[in-house]
């Protein structure tokens, strides 16, 4: 069954950095440089997680996943979302407009909301 996780990281060195951000960009979708949200079962994720390991300097860099909530509801205008019980305190949630002047990253929430079923 196909899970969402945060998977982030924080790499000491440029060339590995560079390396890593390929690798994740490939499999999941960028939320911040270095933050991304990742839909797909725990082999998947363990295989990510196994290439991402050949990668980095384990003494130096680091490399984490959070299981999450399903995207549309983690960016709401209102209401809270619980990764332990799922339940959100609003019925419709509406995706908050982001600061950028570019508008790139509402933009792409935008698209992925409408990809997984959500509507504004």
């Amino acid at each position: 069954m196909k899970q969402w996780h945060v998977v982030a990281y924080d790499v000491a060195d440029a060339r590995r950095l560079r390396r890593v951000h390929r690798c994740v960009s490939r499999q999941a979708l960028a939320v911040q440089r270095s933050v991304f949200l990742f839909h797909g079962t725990r082999g998947a994720l363990r295989r990510l997680l196994a290439e991402l390991a050949t990668l980095i300097d384990a003494e130096r860099d680091d490399v984490r996943a959070y299981p999450s909530a399903h995207p549309g509801r983690m960016w709401m205008s209102s209401g809270i979302e619980s990764v332990e019980d799922g339940d959100s305190t609003t019925e419709e949630p509406t995706l908050l407009a982001a600061n950028d002047e570019s508008g790139e990253w509402a933009t792409a929430l935008r698209k992925l909301w409408r990809s997984l079923g959500g509507r504004e």
